[in-house]
């Protein structure tokens, strides 16, 4: 019915999640606005949209790019639905919603939230609303909230390398501190008293907060597939949960297809399809965390039943229903 041009993110995170979309004949996946062939464009682009030179002086004609981010490729005429990620949302200023149902006049306009709507400086989400033919949430709550559709995030599988200089670990977390930062530490304390070995890798902490443990690692940022080659040397993955947050996050997909324990704070995941008590725990506080559940291996192999589920094809196949 559709041909998909996908609006997405240049993260490895991202690239992978929609691998299996991204090898489809109908679908083109937009990795990032400055994804110019020539290089020069690229920079002039970069210099044009600068947040630190628009701060001063607010540079203008930014609509003049709308023409490069899709040039239509596809061998056939049937109609394209256009799939953005709320980070696309702001380009919808310089008009490109409008400049493409022009140039494609039976096309459609979805916008996936894969973050917290809350958290978007300077969103709003019911312009987004009027703006979009479908605006999907990857959280029940906020989708209820907003009166919007709810999907959660998808996720492909990689084959991953293994890492032979990776340690093994009982339980691994990757993950910018964001409003987390005492909590995670809390909860590493508490593991590592039981006798558990961690592995935590926090993102863009602040110098003056960080506190140093053997198993807290503060780091710029990983790469997704070096993140993967830690969750296949763990035998558990930690969740914490931002605040106001209950949909599903990667860390859930990751345990599923990777077949991993998680041991989580969200308390939504044991209303889930694919909860199972013998690999999932949930926590509220730190003292409930089950320790036996973290110690016991007689349940391995984990496995789910649930990665056919997380296939983005399984995302194309709703927007269609919604849009028809």
């Amino acid at each position: 019915m559709f041909n998909f041009v996908i609006f997405g993110s240049g993260q490895d995170l991202y690239r992978i999640s929609y691998s299996e979309l991204i090898a489809l004949d109908n679908v083109r996946y937009v990795s990032t606005p400055y994804d110019f062939k020539n290089p020069l464009l690229r920079i002039i682009y970069k210099i044009h949209f600068s947040l630190r030179i628009n701060k001063y002086i607010k540079l203008p004609f930014k609509n003049m790019w709308n023409y490069g981010y899709y040039k239509g490729d596809f061998g056939n005429k049937s109609p394209i639905c256009f799939i953005f990620f709320h980070n696309w949302c702001e380009f919808e200023k310089y008009g490109l919603i409008k400049y493409l149902h022009k140039k494609y006049p039976d096309s459609k306009m979805v916008c996936f939230f894969q973050d917290l709507i809350e958290l978007q400086n300077g969103l709003d989400i019911y312009h987004v609303k009027n703006v979009f033919d479908l605006v999907i949430s990857y959280d029940s709550v906020e989708a209820k909230r907003y009166n919007i559709n709810y999907h959660p995030t998808v996720y492909s599988k990689s084959l991953v390398a293994q890492n032979d200089e990776i340690q093994k670990s009982d339980v691994y977390f990757l993950g910018a501190a964001k409003n987390r930062l005492a909590k995670i530490i809390l909860i590493y304390q508490y593991l590592q008293s039981k006798g558990l070995k961690c592995e935590f890798y926090l993102t863009n902490v602040n110098p003056h907060d960080q506190l140093h443990y053997e198993g807290i690692h503060y780091i710029q940022q990983m790469s997704y597939q070096e993140n993967l080659q830690h969750i296949l040397k763990s035998a558990c993955i930690l969740e914490v949960m931002q605040e106001n947050a209950t949909g599903y996050t990667m860390r859930t997909w990751e345990a599923i297809m990777y077949d991993k324990k998680l041991l989580t704070n969200n308390i939504e995941v044991r209303d889930a399809p694919f909860y199972n008590d013998k690999y999932i725990s949930i926590f509220s506080e730190i003292t409930d965390i089950d320790i036996a559940f973290l110690n016991d291996s007689s349940n391995n192999p984990v496995d789910y039943n649930y990665k056919e589920q997380l296939s983005p094809k399984k995302l194309l196949s709703f927007i269609v229903k919604k849009l028809s």
